[in-house]
């Protein structure tokens, strides 16, 4: 949050926010006006097309019902062509059933063919026979109660849209069904169907308008007896619109205009919003593009501006950055004002007094460390040649043969070593050395067993500092081990590391005063832990941070030291000799 805080902050970044907000924002508020005003205008189109649409599909069905009506008129028993079947249903000898039949046939024919009508039988409901089956043949499952009824007056019975009856059709019709009881069949009914190309209708008018319509029939109830498209299937309940008092509305993503036809259907016409909307997506895809364009033109300002002033300051920070992350090396960016680089000569000066601070800083901290670790070193030192010339004093006192002179011999290499007045510089291999002198000098005066186990390898070679290892397995010695007890030291590689382990089988250490030996190992000015303080004081020195030191005890169980020094150290830190030197 802070760093876009001070982003903000600079020229650049204001200049952006001002241009970008008030070209964007002028553009914005003249689009919503637009979107607004064209969304107002492409709905009241809509209605009105959809509106249009409706009631010429609407005119088509009305007058497919009415041929439909005339139809049935005729085949009624008052009509010409009852009169015929009439007399036909009355013949008794085979030849005047066929003649009359000969008569209903050519005359059905006549009337259907003007009327365009697709079916016309007569129709037994209770027997479900049909009298002309033989010159209009209908489908198996043929059951005209069974359609869907849009309205139903008298003798009357329409049907809604649906898949002709007829055996050798499957188009879409619009058919009636009219009770005509003759005197001698109670249950005679007229069937009378008519294609009606509905899909052909609601294509053109897509075709004209650009929209993606649908064609319902629905009943009072508000189920969809017919759709002109899969999305809405036969059944779907839509009792908002069936039951809405108004002609036009919003329905699940579309726009629906309803009429109620002269024979009782509810037609319902659906137009999809995206379609409706479409060109608003257009004016849309526009405004994208001017604001793309506006873009444009906000960041050619913005490389103007930079060119002229805020390339300067982004020199000028850039330095200050560089400084900032630790360069301190001269300044050597040039802005071509002459203001600008009198400020960068000034920062230049600036740097060269930081510098010189610094490295003054430095060697007082080198020198502290170095001063640290010294007396770390004799506060060490003391202590143990105090307890070796104990041990040769008690040597020489009780007259053991040979004890003594090869003591005194052991202890003077390891001085020698400990002081600097051994030409040898400090190496694992070296160290190693002299902590077996170390064990065998201890174990004349302390009782213990020692197992001291080195892996061969280049890695002994490696640069140490002096005397770091001692300390532990003194302190192992004197103040972890009881009569009799082991101690076991192995020096080995792991990797790209060298470890040493220091491991006891003594008395241990609780877990409080584990805690309070590695605080003692940081704290510098407590007074205990001088050994192990002295040991992360060195090794921090060569190594800083890598150098790994890990203690392990308990109560009882014994002590486990784990040192892990990086093998490859860097050059400066290997050139270092991190023990205390007093040449």
């Amino acid at each position: 949050m802070a760093r876009h805080a001070i982003r903000l902050n600079t020229i650049s970044s204001r200049f952006t926010l001002i241009v970008s907000v008030s070209v964007i924002g002028c553009m914005l508020l003249i689009q919503m006006t637009f979107y607004s005003i064209l969304r107002t205008t492409l709905e009241d189109h809509g209605r009105s097309t959809m509106q249009v649409a409706n009631e010429s599909i609407e005119i088509t069905l009305e007058n497919n019902y009415d041929s439909l009506l005339q139809i049935s008129q005729l085949m009624d028993t008052s009509g010409m062509i009852g009169h015929e079947f009439s007399q036909y249903m009355q013949a008794e000898s085979y030849m005047q059933k066929h003649d009359t039949m000969l008569s209903v046939d050519e005359l059905l024919t006549t009337a259907t063919f003007s009327a365009g009508s697709n079916l016309a039988i007569y129709y037994d409901t209770v027997l479900d026979l049909n009298y002309l089956s033989g010159y209009q043949p209908v489908k198996t499952s043929f059951c005209p109660v069974q359609l869907s009824a849009i309205q139903q007056t008298g003798s009357l019975v329409f049907h809604s849209v649906h898949t002709s009856q007829s055996r050798f059709s499957n188009i879409s019709v619009v058919s009636l069904l009219r009770s005509t009881p003759s005197s001698s069949n109670k249950n005679l009914a007229v069937y009378v169907e008519k294609p009606v190309d509905l899909d052909m209708l609601v294509d053109e008018y897509r075709k004209s308008y650009g929209y993606d319509l649908i064609f319902l029939q629905l009943d009072d109830s508000g189920s969809v007896l017919y759709s002109s498209s899969d999305t809405i299937s036969a059944g779907t309940q839509l009792t908002d619109i069936a039951e809405s008092a108004e002609q036009f509305g919003r329905w699940e993503g579309y726009f629906w205009s309803r009429c109620v036809g002269k024979f009782g259907a509810l037609n319902v016409l659906l137009a999809s919003q995206e379609s409706i909307y479409r060109s608003i997506d257009l004016q849309l895809r526009h405004f994208l593009l001017a604001v793309l364009l506006s873009a444009v033109m906000i960041a050619v300002a913005v490389f103007l501006l930079n060119q002229l002033v805020i390339k300067k300051n982004r020199i000028l920070q850039q330095e200050i950055q560089r400084v900032g992350e630790g360069n301190l090396s001269k300044v050597t960016n040039r802005t071509g004002l002459y203001d600008y680089d009198q400020l960068l000569d000034r920062f230049d000066w600036m740097i060269k007094q930081l510098h010189a601070q610094m490295r003054a800083v430095e060697a007082a901290e080198r020198r502290n460390s170095e001063v640290e670790r010294t007396i770390l070193y004799y506060q060490i030192n003391p202590h143990f040649l105090l307890n070796s010339l104990n041990s040769a004093y008690w040597q020489a006192k009780m007259n053991i043969p040979g004890g003594t002179d090869q003591y005194i011999a052991q202890l003077t290499g390891i001085l020698r070593y400990s002081l600097g007045k051994d030409t040898t510089p400090p190496t694992l291999r070296k160290e190693v050395e002299i902590l077996r002198l170390y064990l065998q000098l201890q174990e004349k005066r302390y009782d213990f067993a020692y197992a001291l186990q080195v892996e061969d390898g280049a890695y002994l070679d490696m640069a140490t500092p002096r005397l770091f290892i001692q300390p532990i397995v003194e302190n192992s010695i004197e103040h972890g081990l009881d009569i009799g007890d082991h101690i076991d030291i192995r020096v080995c590689r792991e990797d790209d590391w060298a470890c040493v382990y220091v491991q006891d089988n003594g008395v241990g250490m609780s877990t409080q005063t584990l805690e309070r030996i590695e605080r003692n190992m940081t704290v510098h000015d407590s007074s205990a832990g001088i050994g192990l303080r002295y040991v992360k004081t060195v090794l921090s020195a060569m190594f800083a941070d890598r150098a790994q030191i890990h203690i392990e005890s308990a109560v009882g169980g014994g002590t486990r030291v784990t040192l892990r020094l990086p093998i490859d150290p860097a050059p400066q830190e290997r050139a270092q000799d991190a023990g205390g030197n007093s040449k």
